[in-house]
């Protein structure tokens, strides 16, 4: 645990670190860790973020279309689907107390008292700052640095929507967007989960028979969790030997990870 906070402390060089009281990590890796996070860091708790699943697809399709990697409904429904029946057996398992539940469409419909739920439970003041998030993305400096055009368009896609007010525009988006078989495929692989976290299903809900296409799909979706599963039981080197591999020196030199990339972005601050 010593090891991990150190790393964590590590981030953001030229920032004053002294009265640092909680470390919030919001990578999406973590979603199949948290058991072994709950035990190393036994007074570590969780939030869980939920989507209306058509609204997720859609937005998500999007976003991967205008990034080059454009995924089927189908399997966008069941990267969602899978995500969140795995964090619900991990809150089962782990325990209630140390678990919170926000909905996207809560929070940006009564961001104050959403943020306050949450700050209460992380045990941090809440202030009315944390919803000029806008400005400070607009403001920082990552985006104004010595990126490279490809790297800095594929940040701002990414981080489009923090660059603006709160808003609740994104919210039954997919009633306008989504087709009515689109529609009906996600509540066909994600209806179960979403009807226990509170979701509706639309009127004249037709469950989707799968097409072969999708049929690929699932297959490879199976095989890539497999190996992933695998990757995560193999011992330190082997993950080791696997990374070096995958990056290579591309990975050591990256700009992210140089001090001079640093130096640039923060200077001053």
């Amino acid at each position: 645990d010593i090891a991990i906070r150190i790393a964590f402390l590590c981030f953001i060089p030229k920032k004053d670190k002294k009265e640092i009281n909680v470390v919030v990590d919001k990578q999406l890796i973590s979603h199949f860790t948290l058991p072994k996070i709950a035990k190393v860091f036994p007074n570590s708790k969780f939030i869980i973020l939920y989507r209306d699943p058509r609204d997720n697809a859609y937005t998500k399709y999007q976003m991967l279309s205008r990034l080059n990697d454009k995924q089927s409904y189908y399997r966008i429904a069941n990267v969602w689907n899978f995500v969140y029946s795995t964090l619900r057996k991990h809150k089962k398992n782990i325990g209630d107390k140390r678990f919170l539940e926000i909905k996207y469409e809560d929070l940006v419909t009564y961001p104050d008292a959403e943020l306050t739920k949450i700050c209460s439970f992380i045990n941090i003041p809440y202030n009315l700052s944390m919803l000029n998030y806008d400005e400070q993305i607009n403001n920082e400096k990552l985006f104004h640095s010595q990126l490279d055009p490809e790297k800095k368009h594929s940040l701002l896609l990414l981080h489009e929507s923090l660059t603006k007010k709160v808003n609740t525009d994104k919210v039954g988006y997919w009633k306008q967007k989504l087709t009515k078989d689109e529609a009906n495929l996600v509540w066909t692989v994600c209806g179960k989960i979403a009807e226990e976290i509170g979701y509706i299903r639309q009127e004249n809900f037709v469950k989707q028979k799968l097409k072969f296409t999708d049929y690929i799909t699932l297959i490879n979706i199976i095989r890539s969790r497999i190996i992933t599963y695998l990757y995560y039981l193999s011992p330190f080197f082997i993950k080791y030997a696997i990374k070096k591999i995958k990056y290579g020196e591309k990975f050591k030199s990256s700009m992210y990870t140089s001090k001079e990339y640093y130096n640039k972005t923060y200077q001053g601050n």
